[in-house]
């Protein structure tokens, strides 16, 4: 079970584990928090037995605010997995690994959900900061994760070749028939409705809300978006020259186009 705690509530957890009971496989918990030592605390006294990872989320660009965390976490329980970030330079990817971190996540501003660039003129090429931050991340043996930016199979496969270990995806999985995001009925077709993160209601007073709500037509189930993608990815590593995304790594041939080539239906 994943919760971001900015609105889960102990009852949330209380639920899920009478379907799944403490101790076994599935009675786990994945927490995304902020890296304020009283919230990791409420967790940690609560279902310290139970949190197998816990992501350190904020919306700056340094890692310095998530340090104190990491050290707090690592000092309170030893076992728990720590993901951390966004961060989108080598430089703060470096500073976090030599904290011990176990997942680096990578972007800033680039999701479709957000508008924090638009509102804040801060962000990074998406593909640019996941080629910068794999520099080290790849070099130290900690998996990079793409956060932002995909919605199709050649997005997930771009963000792999040059140095993820996995992405993120939101819209996608928002608009599958399983997913928890609001069904609706929207011109006599179903929709669901997207959240963004970072959005009123969901943070301080004193915070831009740089998420935003929209409608997204139901696109499948979950078995059918894993069969459809899986292969496409396949075939992707494969025509890379490739048997493995490690392998990907290594073989994959990058180059910029311009938007020109893209008008004559040059492929991006």
């Amino acid at each position: 079970m994943t919760i971001p705690t900015a609105k889960a509530a102990i009852n949330d957890i209380e639920s899920f584990l009478t379907i799944y009971p403490r101790g076994g496989l599935a009675g786990k918990i994945s927490l995304l928090v902020s890296p304020e030592q009283r919230e990791i605390d409420r967790w940690l006294s609560a279902y310290g037995d139970l949190i197998d990872f816990i992501a350190l989320d904020t919306l700056h660009f340094a890692p310095h605010r998530h340090l104190d965390a990491v050290r707090y976490i690592r000092q309170s329980i030893k076992r728990i997995g720590i993901i951390s970030g966004n961060i989108v330079h080598s430089t703060d990817a470096q500073i976090l690994i030599d904290e011990g971190v176990d997942v680096i996540r990578v972007g800033m501003s680039a999701a479709s959900i957000n508008r924090g660039e638009m509102m804040t003129g801060c962000g990074r090429s998406q593909l640019g900061a996941i080629l910068d931050c794999a520099s080290v991340c790849n070099r130290a043996g900690v998996p990079l994760i793409s956060d932002g930016g995909i919605q199709t199979p050649a997005d997930a496969f771009k963000a792999l070749a040059c140095g993820a270990s996995a992405v993120m995806m939101g819209k996608v999985f928002a608009a599958l028939e399983e997913s928890g995001a609001e069904a609706v009925l929207y011109e006599n077709a179903p929709h669901k409705i997207y959240h963004g993160m970072s959005r009123p209601g969901m943070i301080g007073d004193d915070m831009v809300p740089e998420g935003v709500e929209k409608l997204v037509p139901v696109s499948g189930t979950v078995r059918g978006f894993l069969s459809s993608w899986t292969k496409a990815l396949r075939t992707s590593i494969s025509r890379a020259g490739s048997s493995s995304i490690e392998e990907l790594w290594k073989t994959a041939t990058l180059e910029i186009k311009s938007a020109f080539s893209r008008e004559c239906g040059a492929s991006r």
